[in-house]
Parts: structure tokens; sequence; C-alpha cells
């Protein structure tokens, strides 16, 4: 006789996860997990358990359990009591046989589940465990045995309430059929802005189901409800919100809105701008939140790059929004991205505008060097913006004007929560009404060059002079982004900028000119996340972009003849590349990313002139390139406490000329970033190191002497070298309350550069050089303090930068142009109800400039009349007057039910301090100075007082 064993041991109490439950039964032990949960053992363990002494009782019925084995049971009482017991074969067999019997009857039209259950027990030889209760006044339609037992078993409790689950193939578990869990979808966004909450914290109130949101602020929580669940949300600095959680079962997702602990005036939300626009993270990178950057002193409205000049160790000496110099670079190693999309053409209005527009921009990342090894193809510094839309559930507009422009976006729900579309567009009303705004600004673009002395001529009265400036600028935005499904997204943005410039100019019925002058720049990209899961994603990129530059000039002697001369250039940069990365949370202490990249570029730059005579000129360049790129970075993470990330980027480019691969440029760039929190978060050491490599960058253009214009993009190759560069960085911060303090020492080398500088040589201050090195050293001091109703930040920058160029100077250093040794910004705020009023007041220390040291003369080839010229002893050997200036804005905040609005005035350079962009240099021959031979100087002012006046309205 074979030994059967039937043994129970008291499984631990019951949890929603489940505990190790097992049992042996007959021939084997069967473990918890083989079982779905423990509900499926629920109904037969406390019926089989006696009260104190684990007996079971003799008969079903008394033990209130149906058990086919009832019988066996009984008789293995003693045995289960005592240890183990053993039992014929022929009994089993016996006892098989006698209850399939007992349970046949025949079919009827409806009959007692329990009958229907006997009848399968005897046709499939299967046995069922089931509590009575369970089944009790339920009637089935009579089974048709005719079918697989699944099939059988799905129709007979189809509509019951009841489900099973098998045990072996001789038992069966029937049961109460379980809740379905619900999906709760929501996002978690700021009240009054909408902008998302990453890793906000969302659960079932009383229990332990819950999650966080991603990094778009969005959450999926599977869930059985009760009907009186409730689902809480919150976030560190923001009052939590509890709502019904049956209301999230819903689609589209839910929007929870999380008001800041801050200030709330009515529906406007007005924070401490220096404070929560911006957030230091991992390494060099600051974040920004656009629609938390203020009405900027001054320039009115929330200009994206202007607002970077607040940051220790960014700036743009000529006053400009786009010509920004991280760390003294110039601003063409800048990488200046769209979702995306790079954008050359950084800024409309020869720079003093921003190319990208504020109303449509989501978040902002900004490195100052120091930044990680998926980025490349520049050497100084990144700023990475993301656009809107969000995914909501309404329409939202947004029109607004300032004494420049006038602009406007719309934000279209396709399918609520799930899909969205975003329409934006900024156009000048310059080329129609000229404010003075717009004509301080053009005076200041135009300072020198052939507009400056053209207007010279007309104000000394020595003919009569026309001219006829017409300029404006226009960008559009529009972007599509869905949510696929629950773990993947799609956008696609298209960007296109554009700047005209068209100037007439004729001189007392004798000359005529006109100057045309076109930069577009335009972008398409297709992002794709698929969030394989909670630890691991993917993210593809595709874009292609074209930038165009062309400048056509002409003049002529009679109207009536279409030229006398004429001359034009084209410059064009196209641009496309495919990326594909991995992140991959290994731990939560190890975080792993992985990348492929792969370029394309190609430029193009024309020169053509030609008089009416019919001798022509003409000359062309072609560049082009391709850069394949893998990368990788491995971070290591000790919550409060320490952040290390080491990552390295491999690059080869290859130079194309004439469809022919010239020798490749292999390089291997390390990147290194840590933070050390060593007394918890309110104090930490910050250390950053990386080497770079540019292959496209930008020389000075060609028409200079219109005064402006944009600089010519070229690619490394046979005539240009690929631009490499190395930068380290040490620095600490402090925080305590409401005060913030910062301080960060560099040192950066950018090598093979390749410009045009002033020189030594006689009366010559452009020709071309290469193989110079830029170095820079500094230190930037931010501090930031609040009040509640106002604030203060303080920026310090403490630098040099210097060129080297062994072509001239005997090879020794010189400063740069934009080394500013000294660089300050004080700004304040304050606010009264809804009343923002603000003033920033910036200092630099004197810019270098270069100076005469003597005038030399030399005869004439053909009169043998002497010919004077400048002699210069060292590249920019002066130093400007320091520069100062006071911006001031004030704002009002309106709403209704329906909209906001904001309505501001704003004052640049207040006190209208007379600042020098730079001074330029002429020799006066003596008939035109007394008998002898002169020097005159011309100083370029920059921009004096200039008012402007803005709106804005949202709905």
């Amino acid at each position: 006789m074979a030994t059967e064993v039937f043994k129970f041991k008291d499984p631990p109490s019951y949890s929603p996860q489940g505990e190790i439950v097992f049992f042996d039964l007959m021939v084997g032990r069967i473990r918890k997990n083989q079982f779905s949960s423990w509900t499926e053992l629920i109904y037969l363990y406390p019926k089989l358990k006696s009260e104190r002494n684990r007996k079971l009782r003799p008969d079903s019925a008394a033990s209130g359990v149906n058990f086919p084995l009832a019988a066996e049971f009984s008789n293995r009482r003693n045995q289960i009591v005592g240890g183990y017991f053993k039992a014929s074969k022929i009994i089993l067999f016996a006892l098989a046989i006698f209850f399939p019997l007992l349970s046949y009857a025949q079919p009827v039209q409806k009959a007692p589940l329990r009958q229907a259950l006997q009848q399968i027990e005897a046709q499939f030889q299967v046995s069922f465990a089931y509590d009575d209760a369970l089944v009790e006044g339920i009637e089935v339609p009579s089974p048709d045995m005719d079918r697989e037992l699944e099939a059988v078993l799905a129709e007979l409790l189809e509509g019951t309430g009841l489900a099973y689950s098998r045990i072996d193939e001789g038992y069966i578990v029937l049961k109460p059929r379980p809740p379905e869990p619900l999906l709760l979808c929501g996002r978690v966004l700021e009240a009054g802005t909408d902008t998302p909450l990453p890793y906000a914290t969302v659960y079932l109130r009383g229990t332990a189901t819950g999650c966080s949101t991603d990094a778009e602020g969005y959450f999926e929580l599977p869930a059985i409800l009760g009907p009186a669940d409730t689902l809480v949300a919150s976030y560190v600095g923001y009052q939590g919100a509890t709502l019904p959680a049956q209301s999230f079962a819903q689609q589209p997702c839910r929007a929870i809105r999380l008001a800041p602990t801050a200030t709330q005036l009515a529906s406007v939300l007005v924070k401490e701008f220096t404070i929560d626009m911006l957030e230091r993270e991992h390494g060099n990178r600051y974040h920004f939140h656009p629609g938390q950057i203020p009405t900027l002193p001054g320039w009115g409205e929330p200009d994206l790059l202007r607002g970077l000049q607040l940051l220790p160790g960014i700036s743009a000496s000529d006053e400009s929004a786009s010509n920004l110099s991280i760390r003294g670079g110039t601003s063409d190693q800048n990488l200046l991205l769209w979702d995306g999309i790079p954008i050359y053409h950084t800024g409309h209005f020869f720079g003093y505008y921003s190319a990208i527009n504020p109303y449509v921009a989501q978040s902002m990342d900004v490195y100052r060097g120091g930044f990680g090894a998926e980025y490349g193809a520049r050497v100084s510094g990144v700023i990475d913006i993301t656009g809107k839309p969000e995914l909501g559930k309404e329409l939202r507009y947004g029109v607004g004007m300032n004494h420049i422009n006038l602009h406007g976006f719309m934000e279209i729900p396709i399918k609520k929560e799930r899909a969205a579309l975003l329409l934006a567009l900024r156009r000048s009303y310059t080329d129609l009404i000229q404010s003075r705004a717009y004509q301080n600004i053009f005076n200041r673009i135009f300072a020198k060059g052939r507009v400056y002395e053209n207007r010279e001529a007309e104000q000394k009265g020595q003919g009569e002079a026309l001219t006829s400036p017409v300029f404006h600028y226009a960008d559009i935005n529009a972007k599509w982004y869905a949510r696929l499904g629950n773990k993947s997204h799609l956008s696609v943005s298209l960007y296109a900028g554009s700047d005209q410039f068209d100037y007439n100019f004729s001189f007392a019925d004798d000359l005529y000119t006109q100057d045309q002058l076109r930069v577009d720049n335009s972008g398409l990209s297709f992002n794709y996340k698929m969030d394989w899961a909670e630890n691991f994603t993917t993210h593809a990129r595709l874009v292609a972009s074209t930038f165009t530059n062309e400048y056509r000039f002409h003049y002529t002697f009679d109207p009536d003849i279409p030229f006398e001369f004429r001359f034009r250039t084209f410059n064009q940069l196209r641009d496309w590349s495919l990326q594909l990365h991995h992140d991959w949370q290994v731990h939560p202490r190890h975080h792993l990313r992985l990348g492929w990249m792969g370029q394309g570029q190609k430029a193009d730059f024309q020169y053509e002139e030609e008089r009416r005579d019919g001798n022509r000129n003409t000359g062309a360049e072609a560049f082009e390139g391709t850069t394949s790129a893998l990368f990788g970075a491995y971070t290591y993470k000790v919550p409060d406490r320490l952040e290390v990330t080491l990552g390295l980027r491999s690059e080869i480019f290859t130079p194309i000329r004439a469809d022919s691969a010239l020798d490749q440029h292999r390089a291997a760039m390390p990147r290194f970033s840590a933070s050390y929190y060593p007394f918890g978060k309110q104090f930490f050491f910050q250390a950053n190191l990386g080497t770079y490599r540019q292959y496209v960058y930008q020389m000075p253009p060609f028409y200079s002497d219109l005064g402006a214009g944009e600089g010519v993009w070229v690619i490394a190759g046979r005539n240009f070298r690929p631009l490499y560069a190395g930068q380290w960085s040490l620095g600490f911060g402090y925080q305590l309350g409401r005060f913030e303090m910062e301080v960060d020492y560099y040192q950066k080398l950018v090598g093979n550069l390749s410009s045009w500088k002033v020189t030594l040589e006689e009366d010559v201050e452009n020709p071309f050089t290469q193989d110079g090195t830029l170095r820079a050293t500094g230190f930037d001091i931010l501090l930031k303090h609040r009040w509640p109703r106002y604030t203060l930040w303080l920026s310090y920058s403490l630098g040099a930068v210097t060129n080297e160029f062994d072509a001239f100077n005997a090879g020794e250093p010189f400063p740069a142009d934009n080394d500013q040794r000294h660089l300050l910004n004080f700004t304040q705020t304050l606010r009264l109800n809804k009343w923002n009023l603000s003033a920033t007041f910036f200092y630099g220390s004197g810019k270098p400039f270069t100076m005469p040291t003597d005038m030399g003369a030399r005869p004439d080839e053909q009169t043998g009349e002497p010919i004077f010229f400048l002699k210069y002893d060292k590249p920019n050997n002066g130093r400007l007057p320091a520069y100062h200036r006071l911006d001031l804005a004030v704002d009002y905040r309106f709403d209704t039910e329906r909209w906001t609005g904001k309505l501001g005035l704003s004052a640049f350079n207040f006190y209208n301090r007379r600042n020098l962009f730079d001074i330029d240099f002429f020799p006066v021959p003596p008939q035109y100075n007394d008998g002898q031979p002169g020097v005159y100087n011309l100083e370029r002012p920059m921009l004096g007082f200039t008012p402007n006046l803005f709106v804005q309205i949202e709905w």
C-alpha cells in the first residue's frame, strides 16, 4: 500500500500581497505559488481546521464544506492528529465510483448549481471544493457535457459571480469572483500655470497602494476600489489634494492641480521669481521654468535668453539677447535646441530679441559647460528647450503685443488628455509702425558701417539724402503631442523663423543704393518615448533643419539703369540627425544611459560680384561632414549624500569634399560630475570635468560694410580645423531657510580657433587667422534671498579671457574681445497685491579695444602723394570706460472668471547712461587738420533710455 500524506500547516495572517502558504496533499507537496492568491484556500482551511485540536469533522454537512472526499478525510482523522496514516487504494477506488453515482441526475432546463457540479464531477472525474453559502439558491442551465471542461465551467459560472481555480488535475476550488482592478489615470499639475509636477506622490488613503508621477506629471495606478476610496496627491512645497478615487478610473486622464504654499491672488499665482524660476540640479545644470520667468526689468517680456543673463558666467557684452558668452566662449560655441531642433539663427532684430517664443516654452535646461555625454557639437554651453502643448481638456488662447511685435498662440486638445496641438505666431510690425524702441535699437545696431555713414552725410547737409529702411521678423511654432498608449509618447515639432531687412538710399540724385538681407532658420523634429518598464525607457529622435543667409547689394548713378555694380553672398547650412538612447534605472542607486547618434551637415557659401561692363568675379565653397557618436553615462546616487556621474562620448567625424571623404577625426571625450552633501541638503560640494569637440562654427559676415549682419557658418575640413575644448570646475553651495549661495571656480581652454582679429599690420584690422587658443579662468558667485514680498538676487563674475595666435603679437596672449574682468547683476523685486515692481542694476568693467600707437605714410603708386595709415602696437591694448545701467519694470495683473492678463511698462537704461560698444580710429590727412596729420576717433554708443509698453492676455 502506498503511503499518502495530507497535512495542513497554519498559514500566516492574510495580507494583500499574499504569504508563503503550503500544504501536502496525497502524492505530492502543492505549494502556494500554484495558487493565484491565498483567497483560493480561505474557504477550505477554516472548515478543515478545528478550533482547538485541528480535528476534521466526520461528515461534510456538519463541517459546512461540500467535499467529495469527506469520508476519506474522516478516515484520516486520527492520522492528522497523530502524524500520518495508511489507506487502501481499494477504498479510494470505491469512493470514486460511489459519489458520481449519487450525483447522477437527468438534465433539466434549470437546476441548482450544486446539482450541476455533481454532474460535472461524474463526467470529468474531478472534485469541487466550495463553501455551501456560495452556491445556496443559485440555479443554472444544465451543462452541455460534450465540450471541454473549461468551456463547460465558463458557461456554467457565467453570471453567478463565481470563479474557479484548479489545484491539480482532479481538484477544483470555487470562490467568489474577485473585483477587477481599475487603472487610475491622471496628471499632477501646478495650479495656475499647469506646469507638470514630476515625481509627485499619489496614493490611496489608508492603503499601501501608491506610485509617483513621471517627468511629465502623469501617473497610472492599478487598484481595487471601494465606493468610498479617496486618492491623495502631494508634492513638496505644494498643498495636497484629496479626490474621489472612482473618478480617476475614467478616460481621458483627469488633472490634479496643486496650489503652491506661496501666496495666491485670485486665479493668478504670483511668486518670488528669482527663487522659483530656476533650480540647480546635478552637475552644472540649471532647470528653468519659462512660465515663471517674470517681467524682466528693462525689457518687459519674459525673454528666455535675456533671463539667462541673470546667471553668473553668462553675459552679452553687446546688450543683445542672443549673442551669449558662456564663461568666455563665443555665441556660436553654444548649442541652442528647441525640441531637439538646432537653432542657428538665435536672435531676431540682429540679436536684440531671442528667436525663441517664451509663451510656448515648457522647460529649459542650461549648462555652463560640464554637460553630459548625450550632448555634443559645441564646446561652451548647452541651452535645451522643450515646447508646449499640455495635454488638457480645453482650448487655451493667448495674445499680446509690445512696441516691436504682436504674438498669439492656441493650444488645441485633439483628444482630451491624450493628444494636443500647439500653434503660435510672432511678427514684428516695424515695417508699418516704427516706435521709439525700434528707432533706438536700430540706431544702436547701425552705429557703424554704411547706414551710419549715410546718416552722417544726410545730417551734414551735403546734399539731399533719402533713406527708407524696412525691417521685420517673424517666427512660427507648431507641435503635435500625443500619448499613444499608457507607456508611449510621440511629438512632432516645427519651427520656422525669418528676418528681412531692406535698405534703400539715394543721395543728391547722383547715387542710388539698395541693401537686402534675409536670414531664415527652419526645422522639424520627431520625438518618440517608450516606457518599457518602470525602470527602462527608450528615446528616439529624428531632426532636420536648414539655415539660410542671403545678402544682396547694388548701386547705380541713374535710377533707370538697373545697376552699376552688384554684389551677392549666400550661405546655407543643412543639418540632419538621428539619435537613440536608453535610460535604465538598474537599482535605486544605479542609473545607466546608453545611446548612439548619427549626424550629417552640409554648408555652402557663394560669392558673386558683377559690374555693368560685364566683368564678373565669383567664388563658391562647399563644406560637408558626417558625425557618428556612441555615448554612455553611469550615475551612482546615495540620496541626500552623494551623486556621481561618469560619462564617455566617442565620436568619428568625416569631412567630405567633392564627394570624397578626407581623413577622419576620432575623439574620445570623458565627462565627469559629482555632488557631495556632507551635512545634508543644506550644503554641497560640486565638481565637473569634460572635454568637447565642435565641427561647425561661425565666421564674421563678409559684408561688414553694412554695419550688421549674420555670420557665415562653415564646417571643419581641409581649410578649417575642428575646435577642441576642455573645462573643469569646482564649487560649493549653501542654503539656510530662504537664503542661498553658490560659488564656482572654473578653467577652460578652446583650441583651433579660426577668426578675424585685429592684428599689428598697417591699416589692416580684419585679416583671417587660424590655430588660435582661448583660455578662460574665473569665479562665479550667486546669492539669493527672499522675504514674503521682496526678493533679492545678486550674481557676480570675476574672470579673464585671453586669445593667443602664433600669426601675430609674437605669439603672446592678449585680452579677448569679450574679456570683462568684473560683471555684476543686482536684481530686486517687490510684490504689492497685484502689482509687481522690479529693478536690475548692471555693472561691467571696461571691454578691451585696440588703440593706434602711431601714424605712418607711404607714397601712392600712381600720384606719389602720401597715404597716411595707423600703426598698432598690440591688439586690444586699451579698455573702454566701465559699463553700468539701471533697468526698471512695473506690471499689473488682472483676471476674471474667463481670462487673465498682464499690463506693464519697462525702461531700459533708465538714467540714460552713455555706454560705449567700441571706438574706431581713422587717419586724418594734413589738409583736413590744419596742415598736420591727425587721428579721428569715432565712439560707438550702446542703447540709451528705451521705454517699452506691453500687454498679455490668456484665456
